[in-house]
């Protein structure tokens, strides 16, 4: 999914929706990609890196 349909369905501002995946990109979480949007120039794709993500958290 592209970073701006992502923040679409996140009902986001896509500015904070990239700053969010830049981050995620970082820590190895995602991954982006760069498509060619048929005349719409380029679009950068997200996907995860695993197929599943677990979290914990310990208090």
């Amino acid at each position: 999914m592209s970073v701006t349909g992502l923040a679409t369905v996140l009902k986001r501002d896509p500015k904070s929706v990239r700053q969010d995946v830049l981050k995620l990109v970082r820590v190895g979480a995602l991954r982006t990609r760069k498509e060619i949007n048929p005349g719409h120039g380029r679009e950068k794709i997200v996907e995860p890196v695993a197929e599943r993500v677990e979290m914990r958290a310990s208090f």
